[in-house]
């Protein structure tokens, strides 16, 4: 009886065990897969405030341009 309960208790341990390396797999490539989007997010944000800064050095031009032709 006492070998068929540890048996039994060693079988669980394991598959706990198991269980906890898939687990710990899925959680790190899960934080790659953040690392990842939080660099493309990055990369996103850059090129959006380039781009803004792009809009408004072409507003400024088309103000100045505007001023020559009026005059």
């Amino acid at each position: 009886m006492a070998n068929s309960k540890l048996e039994s208790v060693k079988v669980e341990s394991l598959k706990l065990r198991k269980d906890l390396i898939t687990a710990m797999d899925k959680t790190n490539k899960a934080n790659e897969k953040i690392k990842e989007l939080s660099e493309a997010l990055r990369v996103e944000k850059a090129f959006v405030v380039q781009k803004d800064e792009e809009i408004q050095v072409a507003l400024l031009r088309i103000d100045v341009e505007r001023e020559k032709v009026v005059q």
